[in-house]
Protein backbone atom coordinates (compact mmCIF):
# COMPACT_ATOMS: atom_id res chain seq x y z
CA UNK A 1 0.00 0.00 0.00
CA UNK A 2 1.34 3.45 -0.83
CA UNK A 3 0.81 6.58 1.18
CA UNK A 4 -0.95 9.25 -0.84
CA UNK A 5 -1.05 12.03 1.76
CA UNK A 6 2.60 12.97 2.25
CA UNK A 7 2.43 16.38 3.86
CA UNK A 8 5.52 18.16 5.16
CA UNK A 9 5.15 18.62 8.92
CA UNK A 10 7.17 21.88 8.76
CA UNK A 11 5.32 23.85 6.09
CA UNK A 12 2.37 21.55 5.26
CA UNK A 13 3.33 21.38 1.58
CA UNK A 14 2.52 18.14 -0.26
CA UNK A 15 5.73 16.11 -0.74
CA UNK A 16 5.73 14.13 -4.03
CA UNK A 17 6.08 10.34 -3.77
CA UNK A 18 9.33 10.26 -5.73
CA UNK A 19 11.24 12.35 -3.17
CA UNK A 20 11.58 12.96 0.54
CA UNK A 21 12.66 16.60 0.12
CA UNK A 22 9.85 19.09 0.69
CA UNK A 23 9.47 21.36 -2.33
CA UNK A 24 8.11 24.13 -0.05
CA UNK A 25 10.82 24.41 2.61
CA UNK A 26 13.58 22.13 1.29
CA UNK A 27 13.65 19.93 4.43
CA UNK A 28 14.37 16.21 4.18
CA UNK A 29 11.28 14.65 5.74
CA UNK A 30 12.15 10.96 5.23
CA UNK A 31 12.56 10.24 8.92
CA UNK A 32 9.38 12.06 9.84
CA UNK A 33 7.44 10.32 7.09
CA UNK A 34 8.75 6.97 8.35
CA UNK A 35 7.53 7.86 11.84
CA UNK A 36 4.20 9.17 10.65
CA UNK A 37 3.56 6.17 8.41
CA UNK A 38 5.31 3.44 10.39
CA UNK A 39 2.05 1.49 10.56
CA UNK A 40 1.97 1.42 6.75
CA UNK A 41 5.62 0.36 6.60
CA UNK A 42 4.96 -2.50 9.03
CA UNK A 43 1.85 -3.46 7.07
CA UNK A 44 3.80 -3.58 3.80
CA UNK A 45 6.48 -5.66 5.50
CA UNK A 46 3.79 -8.03 6.81
CA UNK A 47 2.34 -8.40 3.30
CA UNK A 48 5.75 -9.21 1.86
CA UNK A 49 6.48 -11.74 4.61
CA UNK A 50 3.07 -13.39 4.13
CA UNK A 51 3.73 -13.72 0.40
CA UNK A 52 7.05 -15.40 1.22
CA UNK A 53 5.24 -17.84 3.51
CA UNK A 54 6.77 -16.49 6.72
CA UNK A 55 3.44 -16.31 8.49
CA UNK A 56 4.69 -15.89 12.05
CA UNK A 57 6.88 -12.94 11.13
CA UNK A 58 4.07 -11.52 8.97
CA UNK A 59 1.75 -11.74 11.95
CA UNK A 60 4.29 -9.93 14.15
CA UNK A 61 4.67 -7.08 11.64
CA UNK A 62 0.91 -6.75 11.18
CA UNK A 63 0.47 -6.61 14.95
CA UNK A 64 3.11 -3.86 15.14
CA UNK A 65 1.15 -1.97 12.52
CA UNK A 66 -2.00 -2.32 14.59
CA UNK A 67 -0.25 -1.23 17.78
CA UNK A 68 0.74 1.99 16.04
CA UNK A 69 -2.63 2.46 14.35
CA UNK A 70 -5.33 0.18 15.86
CA UNK A 71 -7.93 1.20 13.28
CA UNK A 72 -5.72 0.56 10.23
CA UNK A 73 -8.13 -1.47 8.16
CA UNK A 74 -5.61 -3.12 5.77
CA UNK A 75 -3.71 -4.58 8.75
CA UNK A 76 -6.96 -5.76 10.33
CA UNK A 77 -7.86 -7.52 7.09
CA UNK A 78 -4.38 -9.01 6.84
CA UNK A 79 -4.60 -10.31 10.42
CA UNK A 80 -7.99 -11.85 9.57
CA UNK A 81 -6.46 -13.58 6.53
CA UNK A 82 -3.45 -14.80 8.50
CA UNK A 83 -5.65 -16.16 11.29
CA UNK A 84 -7.86 -17.90 8.72
CA UNK A 85 -4.81 -19.39 7.06
CA UNK A 86 -3.86 -20.86 10.45
CA UNK A 87 -7.47 -22.04 10.93
CA UNK A 88 -8.01 -19.73 13.91
CA UNK A 89 -11.60 -19.02 12.92
CA UNK A 90 -12.80 -16.96 15.88
CA UNK A 91 -9.71 -14.75 15.71
CA UNK A 92 -10.15 -14.33 11.95
CA UNK A 93 -13.78 -13.29 12.40
CA UNK A 94 -12.81 -10.94 15.23
CA UNK A 95 -10.33 -9.04 13.04
CA UNK A 96 -12.73 -9.06 10.09
CA UNK A 97 -15.52 -7.70 12.31
CA UNK A 98 -13.23 -4.91 13.52
CA UNK A 99 -12.46 -4.02 9.89
CA UNK A 100 -16.15 -4.13 9.04
CA UNK A 101 -16.92 -1.63 11.78
CA UNK A 102 -14.60 0.79 10.00
CA UNK A 103 -16.10 0.21 6.55
CA UNK A 104 -19.38 -1.73 6.69
CA UNK A 105 -20.17 -1.85 2.96
CA UNK A 106 -16.88 -3.25 1.66
CA UNK A 107 -17.42 -6.12 -0.83
CA UNK A 108 -13.83 -7.34 -0.30
CA UNK A 109 -14.55 -7.72 3.40
CA UNK A 110 -17.85 -9.48 2.70
CA UNK A 111 -15.93 -11.90 0.49
CA UNK A 112 -13.32 -12.43 3.20
CA UNK A 113 -15.99 -13.20 5.80
CA UNK A 114 -17.67 -15.61 3.37
CA UNK A 115 -14.32 -17.31 2.69
CA UNK A 116 -13.68 -17.65 6.43
CA UNK A 117 -17.13 -19.18 7.01
CA UNK A 118 -16.71 -21.56 4.04
CA UNK A 119 -13.24 -22.69 5.10
CA UNK A 120 -14.41 -23.21 8.67
CA UNK A 121 -17.36 -25.31 7.45
CA UNK A 122 -15.06 -27.34 5.18
CA UNK A 123 -12.77 -28.04 8.13
CA UNK A 124 -15.73 -29.03 10.28
CA UNK A 125 -17.06 -31.35 7.53
CA UNK A 126 -13.62 -32.88 7.03
CA UNK A 127 -13.24 -33.48 10.75
CA UNK A 128 -16.71 -35.05 10.82
CA UNK A 129 -15.85 -37.31 7.86
CA UNK A 130 -12.62 -38.45 9.52
CA UNK A 131 -14.52 -39.17 12.72
CA UNK A 132 -17.16 -41.16 10.83
CA UNK A 133 -14.44 -43.16 9.03
CA UNK A 134 -12.88 -43.94 12.41
CA UNK A 135 -16.25 -45.00 13.83
CA UNK A 136 -16.83 -47.19 10.77
CA UNK A 137 -13.40 -48.81 11.15
CA UNK A 138 -14.08 -49.42 14.85
CA UNK A 139 -17.47 -50.92 14.04
CA UNK A 140 -15.96 -53.26 11.44
CA UNK A 141 -13.27 -54.36 13.89
CA UNK A 142 -15.91 -54.97 16.56
CA UNK A 143 -18.08 -56.96 14.15
CA UNK A 144 -15.07 -59.10 13.16
CA UNK A 145 -14.26 -59.66 16.83
CA UNK A 146 -17.84 -60.64 17.62
CA UNK A 147 -18.08 -62.98 14.62
CA UNK A 148 -14.87 -64.72 15.66
CA UNK A 149 -16.07 -65.13 19.25
CA UNK A 150 -19.52 -66.26 18.16
CA UNK A 151 -17.86 -69.10 16.24
CA UNK A 152 -15.85 -69.94 19.36
CA UNK A 153 -18.99 -69.85 21.51
CA UNK A 154 -20.83 -72.12 19.08
CA UNK A 155 -17.88 -74.50 19.12
CA UNK A 156 -17.82 -74.46 22.91
CA UNK A 157 -21.57 -75.07 23.02
CA UNK A 158 -21.19 -77.99 20.61
CA UNK A 159 -18.32 -79.44 22.65
CA UNK A 160 -20.36 -78.88 25.80
CA UNK A 161 -23.32 -80.69 24.28
CA UNK A 162 -21.09 -83.58 23.21
CA UNK A 163 -19.45 -83.77 26.64
CA UNK A 164 -22.80 -83.41 28.34
CA UNK A 165 -24.22 -86.26 26.32
CA UNK A 166 -21.14 -88.36 27.09
CA UNK A 167 -21.48 -87.58 30.81
CA UNK A 168 -25.16 -88.44 30.80
CA UNK A 169 -24.46 -91.71 29.03
CA UNK A 170 -21.59 -92.47 31.42
CA UNK A 171 -23.86 -91.70 34.36
CA UNK A 172 -26.56 -94.03 33.01
CA UNK A 173 -24.00 -96.74 32.44
CA UNK A 174 -22.71 -96.37 36.00
CA UNK A 175 -26.23 -96.51 37.39
CA UNK A 176 -27.00 -99.66 35.37
CA UNK A 177 -23.79 -101.26 36.55
CA UNK A 178 -24.64 -100.57 40.18
CA UNK A 179 -28.11 -101.85 39.74
CA UNK A 180 -26.78 -105.04 38.16
CA UNK A 181 -24.39 -105.60 41.09
CA UNK A 182 -27.11 -105.53 43.68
Amino acid sequence: MTVTDRTCPYCETLVPEDTTICPGCGQDVAGLLNLAYAHVIYHNEALELAQQGELERARDSAQLSLRLHPAYRPSLMLMARLAAREQQWSEARQYADMAQELEPDDPELDELLADIAEAEEEQRASRHNRMMEHVSEQRSATERFLAMHQRELLQAALYGAILGTALVETGRWLIRRRMERK
